[in-house]
């Protein structure tokens, strides 16, 4: 701005006070957020929050050197991790059935990021529960 330029007069008119809308409780919120989000981690742990995504490249000549999370793995990766499409989607993996697989490293990729997210996984099945009471019934 120029040096000649007059100063800006607020007027607010008589009512002013009531229009006023602060922003207090705003840190307080984001630390509740985060202790949430944190409680939710470990509450479900060692299985992730949202659902696993698998790596893909970005779009266009100019970011297509960047590696950014999809939509959902497609059917060849899960096929690659020996992992059912069905039991997939139950166990917080996200399928996108539309996806096609343009190169080999990425599909091994993902397929190596599917085999080590089933092995953190602890899986707990209804059968397995039924089995281990009628063992120790007898």
């Amino acid at each position: 701005e120029t040096q000649s330029s007059s100063l800006q007069i607020f007027i607010f008119g008589k009512d002013w006070r009531s229009k006023v809308h602060t922003w207090v409780q705003q840190p307080f919120r984001k630390i509740r957020r985060h202790q949430t989000r944190v409680e939710k981690a470990k509450s479900v742990f060692p299985a992730t929050i949202k659902s696993l995504k698998p790596s893909v490249h970005c779009m266009n000549q100019r970011f297509n050197y960047k590696l950014r999370l999809g939509r959902g793995f497609s059917l060849k990766e899960l096929r690659a991790a020996k992992i059912d499409k069905n039991l997939a989607r139950t166990i917080g993996i996200a399928v996108d059935p539309r996806r096609k697989e343009s190169s080999k490293e990425c599909l091994t990729r993902n397929a190596q990021r599917l085999t080590e997210y089933m092995n953190r996984l602890c899986l707990k099945s209804v059968s397995v529960k039924i089995v281990l009471t009628r063992d120790v019934s007898k």
